[in-house]
């Protein structure tokens, strides 16, 4: 843990997108439990382990730390890139737009889906 701390800390570059994932991971009322520290859920950081070295009792690797967080910096940066200035651009709602990618896409999933044999069947 003291070798990916410090490799963060040596690329400030990586420093936001590390202060957003810490954020994001962190078990929601971390002060009302022990270990009183913002980490994440163990049972989660287990499952983590295991999917990604196959060994829940794994170390994080700090290379595949340090390209998760560029990745999530990137991601972040397109996805900002996506985003409309206002809720009013092209009447819909930005929460649609962020989680359909476009207005038209956002209206197709709201319709109502064909019946099941399909409209040439009963």
């Amino acid at each position: 843990m003291r070798a990916a701390v410090a490799a963060v800390a040596t690329r400030p570059r990586l420093w936001p997108a590390a202060l957003r994932q810490a954020r994001a991971l962190v078990v929601p009322g971390w002060w009302r439990r022990r270990p009183f520290l913002p980490v994440p859920d163990r049972a989660w950081l287990r499952f983590r382990m295991t999917t990604a070295y196959g060994d829940p009792g794994a170390g994080i690797d700090v290379e595949d730390l340090l390209t998760w967080l560029a990745w999530t910096d990137t991601t972040k940066t397109c996805a900002e890139g996506s985003r409309p200035r206002s809720t009013r651009s092209g009447g819909f709602a930005a929460v649609g737009h962020r989680a359909h990618g476009s207005p038209r896409l956002s209206a197709r999933l709201r319709r109502p889906a064909p019946p099941v044999g399909g409209p040439d069947r009963p």
